[in-house]
C-alpha cells in the first residue's frame, strides 16, 4: 500500500506535464485565428458578400483564403441555395457539405489542425486571381486585414465592364475598390484546366462535358449524366496564418454558400 500513493501522484504529475507540453507545443495556435462568423455572409441568388473580422497587423494571421470546388448537375436550383436541395444538385456535394460541416461549428470538439487536409481531401482548392504581371495568386490585396470597413463581395454572372478586365460572365471577388477576375487553380500545376488555357469560372461545354480526372479538372465533380446541364461552385473562406514554429495555423472555414456559375 506504501507505494499505491506515490505511483497515483507520478501518474497525477505526468498528466499534467503532458498537458502543459501540449498547451505550449504550438498545438493551441491552431485556434488563435478568429472565425468568420456565419452571420457576417449575407448572400443573394448572384451574389454574396462577407465582412471580414478585424485581424491583428502583426502576429500571426496572414491573409483569408477561399476555398471551392466545381461541382456538375441536370438539375436547375433557382434563389438562394439551402443545404436541403444539395443532394439533388449532386450527391458528392452533400457528402462534402456534411464531411466539412463540423469543422464550421465553434462549439464543436472536431480538431481545426485537419481542416485544410479535409479540404484538400475532398479535392477543394484556393481561389486564385490575376496580378498585374498575368501571375495566378491569392490576392493578398483583397485577401489581407480587414481594417477596412468594405465587405469582401463576390458577384456571379455580371459582365464587368471596363478597368484592367474588359466584359465577361466569369465571378467577380472585388473589396475597397479592388476588382479581381477569379481563377481556377491547378493544384500548383498537377493538373489542366479544360477548357484549356482560360482558368476563368466560365460554364462552357469543355466544362459540362469533360469527365474530372487526377490529370484534367481535379476541381471539378462529374454529374451522373454527362454531359451536364449546370455547374455549381461551393465556397468556404477560413484566416490562415503561421506560428512560432513557422507551421501554418487557419482558423476554422465558414460556409459561404453553393452558387449557380453563370
Amino acid at each position: 500500500m506504501n507505494d499505491t500513493a506515490p505511483s497515483r501522484v507520478r501518474t497525477a504529475a505526468g498528466a499534467l506535464l503532458l498537458g502543459f507540453l501540449l498547451l505550449t507545443c504550438g498545438i493551441e495556435d491552431y485556434i488563435m485565428l478568429e472565425q468568420i462568423p456565419e452571420s457576417n455572409i449575407t448572400r443573394t441568388d448572384a451574389s454574396v458578400g462577407i465582412r471580414l473580422p478585424p485581424m491583428p497587423t502583426a502576429g500571426y494571421f496572414s491573409n483569408f483564403v477561399i476555398y471551392y470546388r466545381i461541382y456538375l448537375s441536370n438539375s436547375l436550383q433557382s434563389g438562394i441555395i439551402s443545404s436541403a436541395v444539395l443532394g439533388t444538385i449532386n450527391p458528392t456535394l452533400l457528402s462534402d457539405y456534411n464531411a466539412l460541416e463540423p469543422y464550421t461549428r465553434s462549439d464543436d470538439s472536431t480538431s481545426v489542425t485537419a481542416v485544410i487536409s479535409t479540404l484538400t481531401g475532398r479535392n477543394y482548392y484556393p481561389l486564385e486571381s490575376l496580378d498585374s504581371s498575368g501571375n495566378n495568386i491569392i490576392d493578398r490585396d483583397i485577401m489581407y486585414n480587414a481594417s477596412s470597413t468594405e465587405e469582401l463581395k463576390i458577384e456571379f454572372g455580371l459582365s464587368y465592364i471596363g478597368g484592367e478586365y474588359p466584359g465577361f460572365g466569369a465571378p467577380l471577388l472585388s473589396r475597397a475598390g479592388n476588382v479581381r477576375l477569379m481563377h481556377r487553380s491547378t493544384g500548383s500545376g498537377t493538373f489542366t484546366i479544360m477548357p484549356s488555357g482560360d482558368r476563368r469560372f466560365l460554364v462552357t461545354p469543355e466544362l459540362l462535358g469533360t469527365v474530372p480526372s487526377t490529370t484534367v479538372n481535379h476541381d471539378v465533380v462529374s454529374s451522373s449524366a454527362m454531359p451536364a446541364n449546370y455547374a455549381y461552385m461551393a465556397l468556404y473562406i477560413l484566416a490562415e496564418g503561421i506560428n512560432d514554429d513557422l507551421v501554418p495555423i487557419y482558423s476554422r472555414p465558414t460556409f459561404v454558400g453553393v452558387f449557380l456559375l453563370q
